[in-house]
């Protein structure tokens, strides 16, 4: 026909009703339409108008062909206006077309189910296998199908978005373009899209429920959505999947966003959406290109509802090329407000292991395991664990004169000022590392963001900040990097905030401790424990100087700080707990110290040898330290050693010492003067005493008598002595 549009090469039927079609083949029928003239050619293989067909059942579609090359037509199944109520048992091979390989639904639907079908190397410019064509198509559910080798040509700016293996929606505003469910051990296997969604587009459309699917070694080729990508390209109704269960997402690949799922597009502000993602596994996914690249498992600009009970495994967002803009953030997940505000309401029970950002450039690499930029909302973190992910940067010598490699947030990094998250509670990150020229935060970067309710019960074990220079300052906070104000807390009776094993490392290999940087002198970093809950520092904290520490909580609950503190100002209010003792003997160089007395202070003091945990302050200080309990080593004889040391005297803290410690210093209260007669009994225990200000210091005792030489020899308290005879003895020395 050249003058018209090319129906059903092997079968054309219309206006009428077919109860079954079954164990048929429609083989190598092939369409002739004229390219460019506005031809179509549809359904190579069998074409449906106004029909309605019952059922088919073990048919074989295979090698059907519609030509033109251009998007003029397709489909080796099409159905126009038209039913099936069942599409069972059969396979859809090497069929070729415009659009929709296989089969394609315009103003139809498959009603009941498409279960144990095949769709196999079909090939077409969008949805190598399906193709939803225009508004109102609809399938009710794919059950136990395989759709492998499918493939999308089509590349920007002709290539109508993608879908190697299935395209759901419309280029136009679709109004009631959906998929009920894809589900019972479907699989997607190596589909490909030559732009986005590898395996399945979402566009203008909906997927009510994917369960029990599998996505494996699809690919976006150019762009997007390695396995899926979701859209709204027209500012229609929007693209939304509703939920995603018990499904497995691994080695899919996108070339720059969203290795396994793509939730809206980078640069654009789509509406998309997926509601639930639960109990799913994301392994061996990656972005990977050499310009934007982000997300290594899943991308998303629009909105994420309920993410838990995830797994994701080695899913890597890496820049490859010689560029200096060529980063690589999120190495799973990746939130982009640059254009939209994106959401995610909560991610809770899931696990993050070995997740990468990375750029070969000397360019940014960020999150390992999750990065949000700019306006990103978060909600509730909670019950994760991050495990040896990493952010990257390596440098290329081609623009060290100009930029320096940064990585940032080994396991999170949430950059900039709109970056809001609720809180991160229940969680452990354990042994991520950023590695770079310039490196901030081993575990988790907080820049311009904040963490509204602080992190809770979440601890921080053997993560590191690696520098690939020689000097160890151009790597900041082994754990955690903040610019912004930030609250740890452990609540309640089994809550453990834990800091250990984090450190700073330089191209050397020199190691330092330290689990914390606050690069803001108006930031305050809140330690606060309750209801026996404990805060617990094995490693330093620092940052620049007049930086502030808040230390509360209640008298059942303690904050443990067992390294060094750095340039803070240092505030302890409430009853809590402030335990330094760990025989660790620590100096703590703080700026200035305010300490309430109701505060109870538990620290270490080894009297013989003239050490202990030591206050250490260059500007003013106040308040009472008040010492509940010493671990101490004890001297033979009486012997000082100096707690507090506060530079500035115009102000300054005193000590004061818990009752069951105290005794009666002998030589403080026998003032200037002693006589011959009598002898003097000093009970073992300690007190007050004075360096440098007022009760600065600890002096112990040991169980003694004296004579009253003695004393006047060991006195320290009085310039002069007097020391009286009494004139009826007689005195021989």
């Amino acid at each position: 026909d050249t003058t018209g549009n090319v129906y059903g090469a092997g079968l054309y039927f219309a206006d009428g009703t077919l109860s079954q079609i079954i164990g048929s083949r429609f083989e190598g029928n092939k369409i002739l339409a004229r390219d460019g003239a506005g031809q179509f050619g549809m359904g190579a293989g069998m074409y449906a108008s106004n029909a309605t067909i019952g059922l088919i059942d073990s048919t074989i579609f295979k090698n059907n062909i519609v030509e033109p090359s251009s998007f003029n037509g397709g489909g080796s199944l099409w159905l126009t206006n038209s039913n099936i109520g069942k599409l069972l048992n059969s396979a859809f091979d090497g069929n070729k077309a415009p659009a929709g390989g296989g089969l394609v639904l315009s103003n139809s639907s498959v009603n009941g189910e498409i279960n144990k079908t095949s769709f196999n190397k079909n090939e077409s410019i969008i949805g190598g296998a399906i193709m939803f064509n225009t508004t109102n198509a609809h399938i009710g559910k794919i059950i136990n199908s395989t759709f492998s080798y499918n493939t999308a040509t089509g590349t920007y700016p002709t290539g109508y978005i993608g879908g190697g293996a299935m395209y759901v929606g419309s280029y136009n505003a679709a109004t009631d373009v959906k998929i009920d469910e894809i589900s019972g051990g479907t699989k997607f296997e190596n589909n490909r899209a030559a732009y986005n969604g590898g395996a399945i587009v979402v566009n203008n459309a909906m997927i009510g429920l994917i369960d029990d699917v599998e996505f494996s070694s699809n690919t976006a080729s150019s762009r997007s959505g390695g396995a899926i990508y979701i859209a709204d390209t027209k500012a229609g109704t929007g693209g939304l999947i509703d939920k995603i269960s018990n499904t497995t997402f691994s080695e899919n690949k996108a070339a720059n966003i969203g290795g396994a799922i793509s939730n809206g597009s980078y640069g654009q502000a789509y509406k998309t959406t997926i509601n639930n993602i639960t109990d799913t596994m994301f392994s061996g996914n990656k972005a990977s290109g050499s310009t934007v690249i982000l997300g290594g498992a899943i991308y998303s600009s629009g909105t994420l509802g309920t993410l838990s009970e995830l797994n994701f495994e080695e899913n890597t967002a890496q820049g490859t090329g010689n560029n200096k803009n060529n980063t690589g953030y999120g190495g799973a997940i990746y939130l982009d407000g640059s254009r939209q505000k994106t959401k995610l309401t909560s991610l809770s029970n899931s696990t993050f292991t070995g997740n990468v950002a990375q750029t070969a450039s000397s360019a940014i690499a960020s999150g390992g395991a999750l990065a949000a930029d700019v306006s990103a909302e978060i909600g509730e973190l909670s019950g994760l664990t991050f495990s040896r992910n990493h952010a990257d940067s390596h440098t290329n010598a081609a623009y060290t004169a100009s930029v320096v490699s940064q990585a940032r947030g080994g396991a999170v990094a949430l950059n900039g000022n709109n970056v809001v998250v609720d809180s991160i509670s229940g969680s452990q990150f354990d042994g991520n590392y950023a590695k770079g020229d310039n490196v901030f935060g081993g575990a988790l970067y907080l820049a311009d963001g904040s963490i509204t309710n602080g992190i809770v019960n979440t601890s921080f074990l053997n993560n590191y900040a690696e520098t690939t220079t020689s000097d160890l300052a151009n790597a900041k906070g082994g754990a955690i990097y903040s610019n912004k104000s930030l609250k740890i807390a452990a609540n309640g009776l089994n809550g453990l905030s834990k800091f250990s094993g984090n450190k700073l490392i330089n191209s050397a290999g020199t190691e330092k401790s330290e689990a914390i940087y606050m690069d803001n002198a108006d930031a305050t970093l809140a330690l606060e424990a309750r209801g026996g809950g404990h805060v617990w520092f094995d490693d330093a904290i620092n940052g620049v100087k007049g930086y502030d520490i808040t230390l509360t909580g209640d008298s059942h609950s303690t904050i443990s700080l067992y390294d060094t503190i750095s340039n803070a100002d240092v505030t302890a209010s409430g009853n809590v707990n402030v335990d330094l003792m760990n025989r660790g003997y620590v100096k703590y160089n703080l700026a200035s110290l305010s300490s309430a007395d109701t505060v109870k202070w538990n620290i270490d003091v080894d009297f013989a040898n003239r050490v202990a945990d030591k206050l250490i302050t260059s500007d003013s200080s106040n308040g009472i330290v008040f010492i509940d309990n010493m671990d101490a080593n004890n001297a033979r004889s009486r012997t000082k050693v100096q707690i507090l040391d506060v530079k500035n005297v115009n102000g300054h803290a005193q000590l004061q010492l818990n009752d069951k410690y105290v005794v009666t210093d002998l030589l403080a209260e026998l003032g200037d003067t002693t006589y011959d007669n009598g002898v003097y009994h000093q009970e073992a225990g300690y007190a007050l005493a004075t360096t440098r200000t007022l009760n600065d210091s600890i002096v112990q005792f040991v169980d003694e008598d004296y004579d009253p030489l003695k004393i006047i020899a060991e006195s320290d308290k009085h310039n002069v002595r007097n020391f009286i005879f009494n004139t009826d003895q007689a005195f021989s020395t």
